[in-house]
């Protein structure tokens, strides 16, 4: 417990992190958003094994089958939690690029 303490307790304070953001800008999941992204995955996975055009039967009968497993549920929600925030923060942070030597670049990353 000692020793996997310290990415414990940075994992929760990113997840408060996380959670107040999302709630202090009426960021939410919701079901659809859960439903739409398993539908997108199971499509993609039936195509790369050769199912071209699967039906919305096929698809919608996977994908009630795949959410009734907590495990990947909350893997799912934890994909569309990321997503959400990701596209919160390319809208509200804007990049500034910056041309750096090699040099100056390996000092940047080795400050960690």
């Amino acid at each position: 417990l000692e020793k996997d303490y310290p990415k414990y307790k940075d994992g929760l304070k990113l997840q408060l992190i996380e959670g107040s953001l999302m709630k202090e800008n009426n960021i939410k999941i919701e079901k659809t958003d859960i439903d739409a992204f398993a539908k997108q995955a199971i499509r993609a996975q039936m195509t790369q094994y050769g199912q071209q055009n699967p039906s919305d039967e096929e698809v919608n009968k996977l994908v009630k089958k795949v959410l009734e497993k907590q495990e990947e549920r909350d893997r799912i929600i934890d994909y569309v939690r990321s997503e959400k925030l990701h596209n919160f923060y390319k809208e509200k942070f804007k990049l500034q690029e910056k041309k750096v030597s090699f040099d100056e670049f390996s000092k940047l990353v080795s400050k960690k």
